[in-house]
């Protein structure tokens, strides 16, 4: 799934009915929230910004960071709802990544001989479950009006 964490977040938000700025749900969908963060200098790369995003936002919470600030600006109520999330004794980290294995570790293939997961991808040995497989995830997601593009 591309841009799977920051989806996870979508999906979090979702199911804990906190607030989310619709701009944001559309980013995530449409792979687009790491470029809203690239500057010529200090993020030039999708890959440079991804770094420091979540260790600002995702998994740890630094407010006082520009990328922070920036995101603050530009999805005001997912910032919100991710301060919140962050005031929580579990940390945000924990609680995506086990939303990414209720998500993913139930999912199987139907005529592939193996297959397995990781974290956020499925590896499997018959390419015609491809479209099966992606079914499943957006019907996952889809409970709660996500849809996720894959890559």
């Amino acid at each position: 799934i591309k841009n799977c964490q920051p989806l996870l977040l979508c999906y979090l938000l979702r199911l804990s009915r906190l607030d989310m700025d619709s701009n944001y749900l559309e980013d995530c969908e449409n792979a687009e929230i790491y470029y809203r963060f690239i500057t010529k200098k200090k993020y030039p790369t999708k890959d440079d910004v991804k770094k420091p995003l979540y260790s600002a936002i995702y998994f740890d919470f630094k407010p006082q960071k520009k990328i922070a600030q920036k995101f603050k600006k530009l999805y005001p109520l997912t910032y919100n709802s991710i301060e919140l999330l962050h005031r929580s004794d579990t940390t945000m980290a924990s609680i995506l990544q086990n939303i990414e294995a209720r998500i993913f570790n139930d999912i199987a293939p139907k005529k592939s001989k193996y297959y397995f997961t990781l974290f956020d991808a499925i590896y499997f040995t018959d390419i015609s479950d491809k479209e099966d497989l992606e079914l499943q995830l957006i019907k996952k997601f889809n409970q709660y009006g996500i849809t996720p593009k894959f890559g």
